[in-house]
């Protein structure tokens, strides 16, 4: 199972702050 969304824009945040689909489930 994929991690929890949150945990993707956690990751996200610490790695690709400005990653067009960071951003995408940062807004949705």
């Amino acid at each position: 199972m994929p991690p929890p969304i949150e945990s993707l824009i956690v990751n996200c945040k610490r790695e690709e702050p400005f990653s067009p689909g960071c951003i995408d489930k940062s807004l949705k």
